[in-house]
């Protein structure tokens, strides 16, 4: 008796332990840095991120920053965090598009815009996001 009840416990704990571990890989939180995104997020916000989803237009996404932009002497965070304003096959009207080319967002790309426009470093100047460079989609503040 005693020993079915240790059986179940272990399994019960080992269960938990599985649970856990896949419930961290899946979520991550991070936490948010500079202006681009006021009045949505302040510096300072941390936010839970789900790994592993495709974002849908009009969420928002964490993801690192271009290696041109770290490798420029930028001592910011890897991850930036931008609103997927157009996902691929979306078109890309002109006046956000700024100097980016191809007004269709080509597959494996997304088009991020921060909600704060004048002090965003975003698809305006560095062009196309890769999903490759996606970590996850912000689910809430916490």
């Amino acid at each position: 008796m005693i020993g079915t009840w240790v059986a179940g416990a272990c399994a019960v704990a080992l269960s938990l332990g599985a649970g856990y571990r896949m419930l961290t890989r899946r979520l991550i939180v991070v936490t948010v840095r500079g202006l681009s995104m006021l009045p949505t997020y302040n510096p300072g916000d941390r936010v839970l991120v789900r790994r592993g989803t495709e974002p849908a237009r009009g969420e928002v996404v964490v993801v690192e920053s271009p290696a041109a932009m770290r490798s420029s002497g930028d001592t910011g965070d890897r991850w930036l965090i931008k609103r997927a304003v157009a996902v691929a096959g979306d078109r890309v009207d002109e006046e956000s598009r700024a100097g980016v080319r191809g007004e269709i967002v080509p597959p494996g790309m997304l088009f991020l815009l921060g909600d704060n426009r004048k002090l965003s470093m975003d698809s305006r100047q560095i062009g196309y996001f890769s999903t490759r460079q996606l970590l996850g989609t912000v689910w809430f503040r916490l």
